[in-house]
């Protein structure tokens, strides 16, 4: 008896026959209908795949094999194609991991199927199958396989591990766990796709199309992806730990939780991601692309980008210590709670910035140039940059045009660094907290904004509430992150994941919420800086070091000035010392350092004031006048001959023109004028030279 054909035909949807997934007009007849290729059952209008259940008790997969198993060697490509063709068929379980015979390179087609289970490995009759527009329960395969299509399907569980695929196109599909751990793919297409899990530990895939793909937990652990795009993705769950990376593409991802710690990139492109939580702990970027990045929390501790491109960024408690960043561009960015704490650069650009109170840059190295210009936006409008410790070879430091700002250079070195003042009746000094700080090449007198006369060369002193000022600051940011904690339901933007955006509404009320907050506070004592009462030890040092630096670019006016203040601060130092001591020769010791010091001050201006040896000469010449007087007033008739003596007795060893003087003590008098004369005299040529060199 001549079997018989299927009855069962299936009609595509109409709106999506254009789309690759579903069945070509090659497929179907002239009506655009599919029609069921195989043997239906005996006694049976239909084949077992279009069946209502499985009355018979037929083994599924013994089944499907003798079906695509008949043909001959006269069936045409259509005919070997249709053979393995179950569209819209219904399956329990499928397993087609035994070796089987392959006749051709046709896929097996299960597009629009049903199906409990399936498992395939590469021994099997086929290296490439279609899952399009299908729902299955668990699709496992194992092996090497050409390709794997499951174009808007639903997987609830998808297993690739250990398997090698030429192309897996899951566009647009509905999948619940998928699994390439330790997988290989060369081209990987999830466009569009919803995803529960996406397993890629230790996976290499060396293209990967993940755009507009929605995930809840994305791993990568150990992975290897040479080009990878993941624009405008969300995902709760980023897992990249210590995966390798040729050129990814993260632009416009939306992520809770990402976690790139100890990944490498050749190329990390990020541009508008909004990322809650993010951590680049190690991270070693070759090109690092980051506009418009907006981080809630972030950690690229120990991180390394060559090249750091993070122009109109909002940060929020991100932490940048230790990290190396090349070329880094940071311009427009704003930054709540920031932190380049011992951090390398090659160039830094931070113009047009707003650090919401303050910057730290402190102890960190910069290899050229850097520029610094804050531009608040919001409250606070002062701001306080921390560059202590740092070393700044070359640059620019300018003061915002809506409000101060402080620079902290102490313990820094300084090169050629200019400090910039929209307002040229700003008082720059009185901005700059200077303390042991060390001025390599720079130059005191250049171009910049700086006029050390009109602060009579006082670098150590600041305008009046500077420790009160950059108290608030400082705890400002710190504040801001509180706030956003305590609010943090009511803040979130729709669909965003790190609270309100710069231009909203909301986060203007927040920054001046916060502002006012911090002015009805008292700054605690425990991070207020010491800018008022500095040790006069490290105030010596600090004249010391600006000296140096003076002496090295022969500026002679300034060097001249400095010495003058270490000179005064080692006096103040010597005076404490007298006071606090213990013991008497000590007291005694630094009493007699800070007379001499005293005296040298006076009398010559620590040798740089020719005017005063002048001076005490005149003083010294009319004291030896009344004195002489004093001692013997019937000597002369004349007093005037009192003054020609003193005069005389100061300019030589011997005594004067006056003539032969009888009286002993008078003699003696004369000879110490005459000593102390000569070593003013020895002075005053000293210091008149040395004010005409300098």
């Amino acid at each position: 008896m001549a079997s018989r054909s299927c009855s069962f035909t299936f009609s595509p949807p109409r709106d999506t026959t254009d789309s690759d997934a579903h069945l070509s007009a090659t497929d179907c007849n002239e009506d655009g209908v599919w029609e069921c290729p195989h043997d239906a059952l005996e006694g049976r209008e239909r084949c077992l795949a279009h069946l209502e259940g499985n009355p018979d008790g037929i083994d599924e997969t013994d089944w499907l094999l003798e079906a695509v198993g008949r043909g001959s060697d006269e069936d045409t490509q259509r005919d070997r194609r249709r053979r393995k063709q179950f569209v819209a068929g219904r399956f329990a379980d499928l397993d087609v991991t035994s070796t089987v015979e392959v006749r051709d390179d046709e896929p097996l087609d299960l597009r629009y199927c049903e199906i409990g289970s399936f498992r395939c490995a590469d021994v099997s009759l086929t290296d490439d199958l279609d899952f399009s527009v299908a729902t299955v329960g668990t699709l496992t395969m194992n092996g090497t396989f050409d390709r794997l299509r499951a174009v808007d399907a639903e997987i609830d569980e998808l297993s690739l591990e250990e398997t090698r695929i030429r192309r897996l196109d899951c566009r647009d599909g509905e999948l619940g766990t998928v699994s390439l751990r330790n997988g290989s793919v060369e081209l990987a297409d999830l466009r569009d796709g919803t995803v529960g899990e996406l397993d890629l530990d230790e996976a290499s895939i060396a293209r990967g199309q993940f755009d507009r793909a929605s995930f809840e937990t994305l791993t990568g652990r150990h992975a290897n992806l040479e080009i990878v795009d993941f624009d405008d993705v969300t995902v709760e769950t980023i897992d990249f730990y210590y995966a390798e990376f040729g050129q990814a593409d993260f632009r416009d991802v939306t992520a809770v939780d990402a976690v790139f710690k100890g990944a490498d990139f050749d190329g990390a492109y990020f541009n508008d991601a909004d990322i809650a939580i993010g951590n680049w702990l190690g991270t070693t970027v070759s090109n690092g692309h980051f506009s418009g990045v907006r981080f809630e929390q972030a950690a690229f501790r120990k991180a390394t980008i060559e090249s750091a491109d993070f122009p109109d960024c909002h940060f929020g408690w991100v932490n940048f210590q230790q990290a190396t960043l090349g070329d880094a561009d940071f311009r427009g960015s704003i930054f709540e709670h920031v932190s380049f704490r011992n951090a390398d650069f090659e160039t830094a650009d931070f113009g047009g910035i707003d650090c919401a109170g303050a910057l730290n840059l402190a102890e960190t190295t910069f290899e050229t140039d850097l520029l610094i210009e804050p531009a608040p936006s919001f409250q606070p409008m002062d701001s306080f940059v921390d560059l202590t410790d740092s070393h700044v070879p070359t640059g620019t430091l300018r003061q915002s045009e809506s409000g101060r700002v402080v620079y902290d250079i102490a313990g820094a070195t300084i090169g050629k660094v200019t400090f910039e003042a929209n307002d040229p009746d700003v008082n720059l000094v009185d901005r700059i907290h200077v303390l042991r700080t060390r001025f390599e090449r720079f130059d005191f007198r250049d171009s910049d904004d700086i006029e050390l006369k009109r602060s009579k060369y006082a670098l150590h002193e600041m305008f009046d509430g500077a420790e009160e000022v950059v108290a608030g600051l400082l705890r400002y940011g710190l504040m801001l992150g509180e706030a956003r904690e305590e609010t943090h339901s009511e803040l979130r933007s729709d669909g965003g994941v790190t609270g309100p955006t710069a231009e909203s509404d909301d986060y203007r009320d927040l920054r001046a919420r916060v502002n006012d907050r911090l002015s009805e506070l008292e700054p605690p004592t425990s991070t207020t800086p010491n800018y008022r009462n500095p040790s006069t030890r490290d105030l010596e040092y600090t004249y010391l070091l600006a000296k140096n630096g003076a002496n090295e670019i022969h500026d002679n006016d300034s060097s001249s000035m400095f010495f003058i203040r270490e000179m005064q601060q080692r006096r103040t130092r010597h005076r404490e010392l007298a006071v606090s001591t213990d013991g008497y020769r000590d007291k005694l010791h630094h009493g007699i350092n800070w007379t001499k010091n005293s005296i040298l001050w006076w009398s010559a201006g620590y040798g740089e004031r020719p005017s005063r040896v002048i001076s005490t000469s005149v003083v010294l010449i009319g004291f030896f006048s009344l004195l002489y007087y004093a001692v013997s007033p019937t000597l002369y008739e004349n007093p005037l001959n009192y003054a020609v003596l003193s005069i005389g007795s100061f300019v030589t060893l011997i005594i004067g023109s006056v003539g032969d003087i009888p009286v002993t003590s008078i003699n003696l008098l004369s000879q110490i004028q005459a000593f102390i004369g000569a070593f003013l005299i020895a002075m005053f040529v000293f210091t008149l030279t040395r004010s005409i060199h300098r």
